[in-house]
């Protein structure tokens, strides 16, 4: 009874401003029952948002299943957009979380929701670990700077690739899902912050948000021997 989630997207050399249109049906998201089995697909990874947090019953259904149910890995993903975000989902977020990733702009914003300060990208890595204990691995996005990954008491900036950017839009998921996919695999963060950073940088060359790959990307990422 609600619409598709819609987002509207301006670009400005190459760089996204969102307009994401609200009471949709991923701010509904109810509880089903059949969702009791799903501790039991053994699952890698669950991964969520802030930004679905923005509606009531989505935030009320996403902190059930949280609350429920354990995970071998809860990766969070922070998205600081316009209005759906405040200091008490972040901080849930955090709590439920083992593993974190966030852009540079967004580390001194959710550092002075959570820790009342500006913190740059090491102290807050540190910060945040040591506040939120069950969280092991940061992971921090920097553009053409590449990545900075947090993980067992080492701090790893992993390079850039340089790349003439035409679309922003989807390159941060795309960043996420290949640092994913390569760290639950092989558990090396550094491996995997190298791959996302050239999976991220691809899908930033491209027009959509989920461009077609191509072999050399597919082969990077082993979806193609």
């Amino acid at each position: 009874n609600l619409p598709t989630g819609i987002v509207e997207v301006t670009l400005r050399e190459g760089q996204p401003d969102y307009v994401i249109v609200e009471n949709v049906a991923w701010d509904n998201i109810a509880f089903d029952e059949s969702l009791a089995g799903i501790e039991d697909e053994n699952f890698d990874v669950f991964y969520f948002g802030t930004l679905a947090q923005r509606g009531q019953r989505s935030a009320e259904t996403l902190e059930k299943i949280l609350s429920s149910f354990s995970f071998r890995q809860t990766f969070c993903d922070i998205n600081l957009r316009k209005t759906g975000y405040n200091a008490v989902s972040i901080r849930k977020s955090l709590l439920h979380a083992t593993m974190l990733k966030l852009n540079h702009e967004e580390v001194p914003v959710v550092a002075s929701l959570v820790a009342g300060k500006v913190l740059d990208i090491p102290d807050f890595c540190s910060w945040v670990t040591k506040q939120f204990t069950d969280i092991n691995l940061v992971i921090v996005t920097a553009a053409e700077k590449g990545c900075f990954v947090s993980h067992e008491n080492r701090f790893i900036p992993v390079p850039g690739v340089p790349v003439q950017v035409l679309d922003a839009v989807g390159a941060g998921d795309s960043f996420s899902a290949a640092f994913l996919h390569v760290f639950v695999r092989t558990g090396n963060p550094e491996l995997a912050g190298r791959v996302a950073n050239s999976v991220g940088a691809f899908v930033a060359t491209q027009r959509g948000a989920i461009p077609a790959y191509t072999r050399e990307v597919r082969r990077m990422i082993g979806t193609l021997t």
